[in-house]
């Protein structure tokens, strides 16, 4: 009935939101757009009317399809965007990824164009037992134990390209070789926003190897890491090599071609 969908989202999770959509509808040739505001529209400084007359006139395009986020002149595919600032009008960033398209005096200007291949899958179930670890100098192991038994995905944000201190590493190695692998998931990421996750640099990269299976984000969006989790662990899948194999395809741009390991 409808030729694209526009969605108005507040901006503090509003990334989050645009990551699981992109996981819960693939392939659509239709646009699912989600913009948001810094002002509220009642405002006289708003950039509300802006953001949504960008949205209108970017999703009138013939080639544009999929979920994305239109804000502040840029769209931005839905896997990749980041809130980076908290006031300005700037507030998204594409995150290791080109924009898709800017958008200019109401003239859109594209970047990429997105194949129109296949048609829509839904899929809506996602687990929401995904916790998200970060570390800091200080982290102690004894909640490890407890945090595997209450969920099925565990992210570690490690430090610097995906370091993680040895007191910890051992812990984590002993939790999850105490389960079936495809009933734990143990994801390795970065604090650092740009540039991704590279913990082979590392000598816990050596030292994982053979001792414990697990996966590495590499130059995906956190966002994008927890939302895919979610998905991944909804399909209830039967093996790690199920898992792996999800995690490490690339859906609406989230993950480079060739960064799997």
């Amino acid at each position: 009935l409808y030729d694209g969908f526009l969605i108005a989202h507040g901006t503090d999770t509003l990334a989050y939101t645009a990551a699981a959509m992109s996981y819960m509808i693939q392939n659509s040739k239709k646009p699912v757009i989600l913009t948001g505001a810094q002002k509220p529209i009642s405002f006289e400084s708003t950039d509300a009317m802006m953001n949504l007359r960008d949205s209108f006139h970017y999703m009138l395009q013939d080639d544009t399809n999929g979920v994305q986020v239109v804000f502040g002149q840029r769209a931005i595919a839905g896997t990749r965007a980041k809130k980076i600032n908290t006031l300005s009008y700037q507030a998204f960033s594409s995150i290791n990824f080109p924009d898709i398209a800017v958008i200019r005096n109401s003239q859109v200007i594209r970047y990429i164009t997105a194949p129109r291949g296949g048609n829509a899958v839904f899929e809506l179930n996602l687990n929401p037992k995904v916790f998200l670890l970060k570390l800091t100098p200080c982290s102690s192991p004894e909640l490890i134990e407890e945090i595997y038994r209450l969920y099925d995905v565990i992210i570690i944000e490690g430090f610097g390209v995906g370091g993680i201190p040895d007191q910890l590493l051992d812990t984590f190695c002993k939790c999850q070789n105490s389960y079936k692998p495809q009933e734990k998931v143990l994801v390795i990421t970065t604090q650092v926003m740009s540039e991704g996750s590279h913990i082979s640099v590392y000598e816990v990269g050596k030292r994982l190897e053979g001792k414990i299976r697990y996966l590495e984000a590499k130059d995906m969006n956190l966002e994008a890491v927890v939302t895919k989790s979610m998905w991944i662990m909804g399909k209830k899948p039967a093996s790690w090599e199920e898992i792996e194999t999800l995690f490490y395809r690339t859906i609406n741009y989230d993950i480079l071609a060739g960064s799997g390991r």
